[in-house]
């Protein structure tokens, strides 16, 4: 008997997906679930420009038979769509090339406490439309009282509620819910000759840990109007001090060096360098996407394996790089 999606739990319809694909031919088969609802809206001088309420919800699979590899996703959850779409791509992965490297990875024994990590917030249901927009155009409003601020290129609020749903044929079946709050503002300050741009937001996890409309704008009409009356100096050898933001962008493209893939592409700088000093004695870097309560954080990636805190570069010397299961099979 055919199983209606409305009366299936997504833990179970992922689970029901991963035997299917197994009964169908392969070896091993993921399947990912996200259910989200979201709210935006955009304001700018006072008027609502901009609205989006909605809900989604997205599968992901990827099935592997022989070492080969076949995904596939659909935004339709029906039982039909899924098991064409599960058979569809188990055909389709014996029709590709075999990697050695290619799998799952093996379950690991141990189990994060999802609750203590504090990724959802249940006030984010007690907030309505209204209240929303009301933050948005209260925000701009106090920025707009100063006389510096000679425009807006608008204030936004948004909230997002995310369901995320995890299976694979090597026993893993886990499911979280995350909540992400938003408020943020633009602004212009000065005249035709001499005129500058800034900006200033809060994103949490959580609404009452969010800045409320007074810092935000109080803080971006600070970080424009600093830029006003701009003078040279002369050239010199300085300190240079970066601000949280551009540190996090340098961080950025660190991930991104040590990331597993670009390792093994050879496209990163720090390809074969592990154990090497390529840093200041002072630097330290740690990737731990467990703290609780943090844009960040997570209880497993996108493959099941529970998060953790990993050592990338310890005064000065780089520790590790940050691999899925396929680059650190191929950096053995």
């Amino acid at each position: 008997m055919t199983v209606k999606i409305s009366q299936l739990k997504l833990p179970e319809l992922a689970e029901d997906l991963v035997n299917f694909g197994r009964r169908k031919g392969a070896d091993e088969i993921e399947v990912s679930i996200l259910d989200g609802y979201e709210f935006s809206v955009d304001v700018r001088l006072g008027k609502v420009e901009n609205l989006v309420e909605a809900g989604s919800r997205a599968l992901g699979l990827r099935v592997i038979k022989g070492n080969r590899t076949a995904f596939a996703s659909s935004s339709d959850l029906s039982r039909e769509t899924l098991e064409r779409l599960v058979d569809n791509a188990v055909k389709r992965a014996e029709l590709s090339n075999p990697d050695e490297f290619s799998g799952l990875p093996s379950l690991s024994s141990k189990r994060v406490d999802i609750h203590s990590l504090n990724l959802f917030d249940p006030e984010i249901s007690k907030l309505d439309a209204k209240e929303k927009i009301v933050l948005a155009l209260e925000t701009e409003r106090i920025a707009l009282e100063d006389k510096r601020i000679t425009n807006s290129h608008g204030a936004s609020f948004e909230t997002k509620e995310i369901k995320t749903v995890l299976a694979n044929s090597n026993g893993f079946l886990q499911e979280y819910k995350e909540t992400i709050y938003g408020l943020s503002l633009g602004l212009q300050a000065g005249e035709t000759n001499d005129r500058v741009e800034g900006f200033w937001f809060s994103t949490k996890r959580h609404f009452h840990e969010l800045e409320p409309p007074e810092e935000v704008a109080r803080t971006a009409v600070w970080r424009t109007v600093r830029q006003l009356h701009p003078r040279k100096i002369k050239t010199q050898k300085v300190p240079v001090v970066f601000e949280p933001m551009m540190t996090s962008w340098l961080l950025g493209f660190l991930v991104v060096c040590v990331s597993g893939v670009s390792v093994y592409q050879k496209t990163s700088f720090l390809s074969g360098r592990l154990g090497e000093k390529i840093a200041d004695i002072k630097v330290n870097v740690i990737d731990n996407g467990a703290m609780p309560g943090n844009l960040g954080t997570r209880p497993f990636d996108a493959e099941g394996v529970p998060c953790q805190r990993t050592v990338v570069i310890d005064k000065g010397t780089l520790k590790n790089y940050l691999c899925n299961t396929y680059a650190a099979r191929k950096l053995n």
